[in-house]
């Protein structure tokens, strides 16, 4: 494998699909070293934090180990999927408010004197002798 290539540029879905029915045992020790190869794809090109990836993926087979079915596993890993989709987005939401309240602020200019003078009452001063 080209070492920029990411691990996953080549998975045949087919394949993997028949190893996991005929064999499981190959199937997940073949999983394993798939997830290994991304870990250490991401740390070595400085696209990943090996302990962050760690611990996802330890809560990822946490979630797994309890849903006891491969289709509750499934619907557990994508509803940590969505979660962190929806986690992104609040993020992002704050941050475009904020950069927008920036932007308000930069473009209300103050007012010129101009127009502050004709919304005025002029009051008149006695002169002092």
């Amino acid at each position: 494998m080209n070492s920029d290539q990411f691990p996953s540029d080549t998975f045949d879905f087919e394949a993997w699909t028949a190893l996991a029915r005929d064999n499981p045992e190959a199937f997940d020790e073949l999983r394993q070293q798939h997830i290994e190869d991304t870990i250490h794809w991401c740390c070595d090109y400085g696209r990943g934090n090996e302990k962050r990836l760690r611990g996802l993926q330890w809560r990822i087979d946490m979630e797994r180990m309890k849903a006891h079915t491969p289709l509750k596993s499934c619907l557990r890993v994508s509803s940590m999927m969505w979660d962190a989709v929806y986690e992104m987005q609040d993020g992002l939401d704050q941050y475009l408010a904020e950069f927008r309240n920036i932007l308000n602020a930069e473009t209300t200019a103050p007012p010129s004197p101009m127009s502050v003078s004709a919304r005025a009452q002029v009051l008149p001063f006695k002169k002092l002798s």
